[in-house]
């Protein structure tokens, strides 16, 4: 019989405290006393659940039982990528695949571009320990091959690295998956995130790519408006949710 969550130690070793995530986007009163059993077993400080959002019954239970709403994840997908895909023209702006070096410039944008997430929304995470995470991710996927690869926006004159789409290709299912999307605040209002989709799709389709999803969050407005005008659809809605526990195992 399978364990109802999943310890996550990536999480774990990095926020200090034993995470888990529940493995089921439904819930019951039989598949909650499950959880919570595992998670007084395996010393959970804090699970995370990923719930359905077309499910009321399972969002009262986990209300109820004291997990506490952080976010509404949307996935968007891009069903058919053209074969061919123009890369942008973007005055004083030039799109390249990232390298080691970009990382420095580009670090204080990966500390700010993402207070939106459940992570920040959490209390009991510090804004600095969520900053350190996005800071980590940009970092791995530069320099540690975490992404498959890293689309940047440089300024053409002085060559700055101003924002970035971190990408993953899945050869198997030719499915493309985008990670984190930043651009500096300097940068914004120049149709610097637009042509950084456009050059990344156009690196996807040359990868062989049929199709992209995305995930974003669902207060996120402008990102979910730069996705629909590059001909992205939803797909899925979820609710994320924490629930944090003392070490007996009861919230």
């Amino acid at each position: 019989m399978s364990a109802p969550a999943e310890f996550l130690p990536w999480d774990t070793d990095f926020f200090g405290v034993r995470i888990g995530r529940l493995t089921q986007q439904h819930m019951d009163i039989s598949y909650l006393a499950e959880v919570l059993a595992w998670a007084k077993a395996e010393q959970i400080a804090c699970l995370y659940f990923l719930a359905s959002a077309d499910d009321p019954d399972t969002v009262r239970l986990a209300e109820d039982s004291g997990f506490r709403f952080m976010d509404i994840r949307l996935t968007l997908e891009l069903p058919r990528l053209p074969a061919e895909v123009v890369a942008p023209q973007l005055e004083g702006v030039r799109f390249r695949m990232g390298r080691p070096s970009d990382f420095e410039p580009l670090r204080p944008t990966a500390r700010a571009a993402y207070t939106q997430t459940r992570f920040f929304s959490d209390p009991r995470f510090s804004d600095e320990q969520c900053a350190d995470l996005y800071e980590t991710w940009l970092r791995r996927s530069l320099l540690e091959a975490w992404a498959d690869g890293v689309m940047v926006a440089e300024l053409t004159e002085s060559g700055l690295p101003i924002g970035y789409i971190t990408g993953h290709l899945n050869a198997e299912t030719k499915r493309a998956r985008i990670g984190l999307v930043g651009v500096s605040e300097a940068a914004r209002g120049r149709s610097v995130g637009q042509g950084l989709l456009a050059a990344t799709l156009a690196w996807f389709a040359q990868a062989g790519m049929n199709s992209v999803e995305v995930t974003t969050q669902g207060r996120n407005i402008g990102a979910q408006r730069l996705y629909q005008r590059g001909g992205f659809l939803s797909q899925q809605v979820g609710l994320w949710y924490h629930l944090w526990l003392d070490q007996s195992g009861s919230s």
